[in-house]
């Protein structure tokens, strides 16, 4: 991976690739955070560098988005979560937390939006991922594709293969598999699901993920 640093004024969560075109020269002069994302075209990364991406079911994915922003710890007021319900209206507090009505109204209304032209809501982290993997050519700008639940097996094999002593353990500091117990991709709405095949559908067919 290359990090450029600066200080940080954009979010990395926004730089799909043709963000990252527009905004190259930009950045470069606003000395702002470019993450990996930067490096998935060799004309922005240093000679011969690879690049990798971490996919997930989009599912789970959406799934995972709700408890993180549920699980923000603290003054809920001050939380994270609290902050995207009232800056996205994405529908996070509108039911329960926790609540399969509360999980599906997210998605539903998340999703809605994203349709509706606000691509960038909660912090651009509902962009789809194949946004981030392959241009607007369908060309694939990642060199490697890990799947989340290959890991960490799957980044120690990569790293190992292109003699990197980098390796990524057992420990998972956003876990959420304890947030919301038994709260999972079975409890979203039919609609919900509809909405999410529509949006994600690249995401789906090219990532190779089930749709049901």
């Amino acid at each position: 991976l290359h990090l450029r640093q600066g200080s940080h004024n954009i979010s990395s969560g926004c730089l799909t690739w043709p963000h990252v075109r527009r905004t190259h020269k930009q950045a470069n002069k606003q000395r702002i955070w470019v993450f990996a994302l930067v490096c998935v075209h060799a004309r922005f990364c240093p000679a011969g560098k690879r690049s990798f991406c971490v996919t997930r079911n989009p599912f789970d994915r959406m799934v995972s988005e709700y408890k993180f922003l549920i699980a923000m710890p603290g003054d809920y007021s001050r939380s994270l979560g609290f902050e995207y319900y009232t800056r996205y209206r994405n529908g996070l507090l509108t039911y329960p937390p926790c609540s399969v009505e509360g999980l599906s109204h997210f998605v539903v209304t998340s999703t809605t939006a994203f349709q509706q032209g606000r691509r960038y809501i909660d912090n651009c982290h509902n962009l789809p991922q194949s946004e981030y993997i392959y241009d607007e050519s369908g060309n694939q700008i990642c060199d490697d594709i890990l799947r989340l639940e290959d890991l960490p097996e799957a980044f120690d094999k990569l790293m190992e293969e292109h003699g990197n002593a980098a390796r990524m353990g057992a420990t998972q500091a956003l876990d959420t598999s304890g947030v919301c117990p038994g709260l999972g991709v079975g409890d979203l709405s039919v609609e919900a699901k509809q909405l999410m095949r529509e949006v994600y559908g690249d995401d789906f067919k090219r990532l190779n993920y089930s749709s049901t």
